[in-house]
């Protein structure tokens, strides 16, 4: 029997997302389906690929020898298929911000109508790794200077550079206050990412900066959890300024600068230029839409400074090599 190609598929989904439950959720498969192939895969390979432990895997060394290979066997037959079954149209795979999407497709409907497009609402941990594997063409990320990115053989624009806000519950003692320092929420409890990722990391660093380790008895990556959690648990995180209002928690500037980027990265020579440059147009336009909507204090601050921001002058794009 034959490896499919649907098979190295669900591989590479896996190994992105860390893990069989993330993996079908991003496939629309369910979770025994994503464990079926991969144990049909096993089996006709007659080797272990992954390393199980709870709902973590890990690559096996006959894993990690696949995954090169499993790249370029999908790849081509991606190409086979754009070639062929859609001989007049391009597609472009870009995963970004939900808040991005309707404005980012209105614009390249109207300027490049013979692309079709397959978008992906995703900013997880995953996207550079799709990017750096073929599977998607660009993808809009987020890094920290706490925290970077490594961009080595990647493209990388900046979107937008701005501050991260500590997000509080409307009924916190600073709730009110014009500016907060992280030293005065050593003692609260703190809402974090899962451990490993880099939002994680980011808050960590922050607190250590200010003196303090963070006690963190909750972790969560929904933004409905994340919002109950902050409300009912009186949990303190950060968060992004741009983020729309709750009726429970309110976000306050901090007076210990945290920064992060928005980035567009992408393949060298995937995208063509004229596509790359509309994408980060309406990505930065949607940006500050949202935020004089959103939080008319943030923008109306930034607006001020804003020629002297990176991302909000111009569009710099650099290849690390």
């Amino acid at each position: 029997m034959s490896v499919e190609s649907r098979q190295l598929a669900v591989f590479l989904a896996v190994v992105e997302a860390g893990g069989f439950s993330r993996a079908a959720e991003r496939l629309g498969m369910t979770q025994p389906a994503v464990s079926g192939h991969i144990q049909r895969l096993e089996r006709q390979l007659r080797v272990r690929l992954f390393d199980r432990t709870g709902r973590h895997v890990t690559l096996t060394d006959d894993g990690h020898r696949l995954l090169p290979m499993a790249v370029r066997a999908v790849s081509a037959v991606t190409e086979v298929e754009q070639s062929m079954g859609r001989r007049n149209r391009t597609l472009l795979r870009l995963s970004a911000e939900a808040p991005s999407l309707a404005r980012i497709l209105a614009g390249l409907r109207e300027t490049h109508p013979n692309f079709k497009y397959d978008i992906t609402i995703d900013l997880s941990e995953s996207s550079l790794l799709e990017v750096r594997y073929g599977n998607r063409h660009c993808a809009q990320v987020y890094d920290f200077d706490a925290a970077p990115l490594d961009l080595t053989g990647l493209a990388s624009t900046v979107l937008l550079r701005e501050p991260v806000w500590v997000v509080l519950p409307r009924t916190h003692r600073l709730a009110t206050a014009p500016v907060v320092s992280l030293r005065d929420l050593a003692g609260d409890p703190w809402l974090l990412r899962p451990p490993g990722t880099r939002l994680r990391q980011l808050v960590v660093v922050a607190c250590r900066a200010a003196g303090f380790e963070p006690y963190a008895p909750y972790s969560a990556t929904d933004s409905y959890a994340i919002e109950l959690l902050v409300a009912g648990e009186g949990c303190v995180t950060l968060g992004s300024p741009i983020n729309s209002p709750s009726s429970l928690m309110v976000q306050r500037p901090l007076i210990e600068p945290v920064m992060r980027d928005i980035l567009l990265v992408s393949r060298p020579g995937s995208v063509p230029r004229e596509i790359s440059a509309t994408i980060c147009h309406q990505m930065i336009r949607s940006y500050w839409q949202a935020a004089a909507a959103n939080n008319p204090e943030y923008h109306a601050t930034r607006l001020r400074s804003r020629r002297q921001d990176v991302g909000e002058v111009a569009v710099s794009t650099k290849t690390d090599e």
